[in-house]
């Protein structure tokens, strides 16, 4: 009978009682809610290479379940972990309201920082200092049990002189910075040469070192310094300017077939202003065209001529100068279509080859051919054409392909030139063979042919006036001067054009940026990202993420510098 009903109940459920409906049952299931814990569950997820690695970590929780409790179930996954973690931390000063293996009421690894203390003084310290403090504290420690404590300190700039002493009169008298000969501190030194490196002014420096409290150098001693800056400066831009000559030299000389084809070395020049308006000083700098390197640079100034505008002459001057006496020819020389420039190149070195910047022959191309391409409606047919309407900015891209591709020849430049018209007309004759008006039998022109005569007259007009066709000698060297103007940029952080420098210190920030330029330019990048830009949609490169700086030439300033002091000890 009871097997009977055993086997009926495994079938069919339990039988129903009246308990198990209505307020009974809702009430025994409120009072099971009430006594079930409410825990928190959370989640801690872990990767690991192999099985083997799981299981290992694994055995190590259940080991350290068995250091707490005899038995491992007894011990939860929160227990262990909230107990492995204050023993780590505990042990490596992350729990600073616990007291560590080491710490006394005095000392503390891990030391907190009361909001009242926050405004207290900083100062910087060497290394050499902070062994030497506490080779101090440890020495004093062997004689005497009494403890030191700071008694007083003086600052000297980013430096303190620290005065420590027991209850036992015990005085121990030390600096945060070690000394060079002469008494200087090597922290101030140090400070010093990362503001003249950087481009700063004393009165940025002394702001941000006065708001930043770590004390504050006194002008005197910034000055003081100043000469010998300025002449390791100097020296180690010659240095510079010549390693980079030799370079250029080379590079041109390798690239020639024979040697005895070699006829000199290509460069371009510019001139940067110091000031907006009527400048006292001008930079005069040329570049090597194969190394992108300052080759030669001359400083201008009032005293050598009061015109700003004669700067760039007198400056080309100097650099043909510097450049003989270091016997380096120049076969080429690019430059901005300074008029001065070109005559005096002309008169005075006639076996170079004049080159002006083809991107200021150009950039006003389609602003001139606007002129016949666009009007009022009284002249079209007078002074401009709709047949012209569409083709400025290309006319402005053929210009570049025919500078490009002259070869060298004025003759080819201007030809080129001419065959602007016919290729609009739909007449492909003359043109390169490698095009694709010549290649793709299936060409269809994307611009308006020319068929009006008084369109084709007014397209020949404008472009026999354009500078590049009335003087195509000046342009058939294909030479830009994209470099030199990133020059004139980057002299920007040295140079501020609003600022008023002495004759050294305008020169010693000349040759920082030289300094700079040399080691950093045509650096490697790391990638390249492509962009649509609406204001330039024709542009097609993209723009380079280049690699960080490099400052060896600030190490090597720092290294002469302190040669000379430990040469004068």
């Amino acid at each position: 009978m009871e097997r009977a009903k055993e086997a009926n109940r495994n079938e069919f459920g339990r039988k129903k009682r009246k308990s198990d409906n209505g307020e009974a049952m809702k009430m025994r299931n409120e009072k099971r809610k009430e006594k079930e814990d409410k825990n928190i569950s959370g989640n801690l997820r872990f990767y690991v290479s192999s099985e083997n690695d799981k299981v290992e970590i694994f055995d190590m929780i259940d080991r350290a379940k068995l250091l707490l409790s005899e038995r491992v179930s007894l011990v939860s996954n929160a227990m262990i972990l909230r107990e492995v973690f204050q023993f780590y931390l505990s042990n490596n000063g992350g729990a600073p309201d616990q007291q560590n293996e080491g710490e006394t009421e005095s000392f503390k690894p891990y030391l907190r920082s009361p909001r009242d203390n926050c405004m207290e003084d900083i100062c910087l310290i060497s290394e050499s200092s902070l062994k030497n403090l506490v080779a101090g504290i440890s020495d004093h420690g062997l004689h005497c049990k009494e403890r030191v404590e700071i008694d007083s300190f003086d600052t000297f700039g980013h430096v303190q002189k620290l005065t420590l002493k027991c209850k036992d009169m015990h005085t121990i008298k030390i600096d945060t910075s070690s000394r060079l000969p002469g008494g200087k501190f090597l922290v101030n030194l140090r400070v010093l040469h990362g503001i003249y490196s950087s481009g700063l002014r004393y009165a940025q420096y002394e702001r941000f070192a006065k708001y930043a409290g770590i004390g504050v150098i006194p002008e005197s001693a910034f000055h003081e310094v100043q000469d010998m800056f300025c002449d390791v400066t100097d020296d180690a831009v010659k240095e510079s300017v010549s390693d980079a000559l030799d370079d250029e030299v080379g590079t041109t000389v390798l690239e020639c077939d024979n040697v005895d084809d070699y006829k000199g070395i290509t460069i371009v020049s510019d001139a940067r202003h110091g000031w907006r308006k009527n400048s006292r000083f001008s930079d005069i700098i040329s570049l090597g065209y194969r190394t992108n390197k300052v080759v030669g640079y001359a400083v201008v100034s009032h005293g050598d001529d009061p015109c700003s505008q004669r700067h760039e002459l007198h400056g080309v001057k100097k650099l043909y100068e510097g450049l003989s006496e270091k016997g380096a020819n120049v076969h080429i020389h690019g430059h901005d279509r300074n008029v001065s420039i070109n005559n005096y190149l002309k008169t005075q070195y006639p076996e170079v080859t004049n080159a002006n910047d083809t991107w200021h022959a150009t950039k006003n191309v389609a602003k001139e051919l606007k002129k016949v391409c666009s009007g009022p409606q009284y002249q079209h047919g007078k002074t401009w054409h709709g047949e012209l309407s569409d083709k400025s900015a290309s006319i402005k891209t053929h210009t570049y392909y025919a500078i490009k591709n002259c070869d060298g020849s004025p003759d080819k430049l201007r030809a080129n030139l001419d065959n602007i018209i016919p290729h609009y007309q739909n007449i492909h004759s003359n043109c390169a063979a490698e095009s694709r008006c010549r290649t793709d039998p299936n060409y269809i022109p994307s611009k308006v042919i020319l068929t009006d005569k008084v369109a084709i007259k007014l397209l020949d007009g404008a472009v026999k006036n354009l500078q590049i066709y009335k003087t195509p000698a000046d342009y058939c060297s294909c030479i830009d001067t994209h470099y030199v103007e990133c020059f004139n940029n980057a002299c920007l952080i040295y140079h501020d054009k609003r600022i008023v420098y002495s004759d050294k210190e305008y020169k010693r920030r000349t040759a920082m940026a030289i300094l700079d330029w040399n080691e950093n330019i045509d650096r490697d990048y790391t990638s390249i990202t492509y962009t649509e830009d609406a204001r330039n949609p024709r542009r097609k490169t993209g723009k380079k993420h280049l690699k960080p700086k490099t400052g060896h030439y600030c190490a090597n300033l720092l290294s002469r510098i302190l040669d000379i002091l430990y040469a004068n000890q």
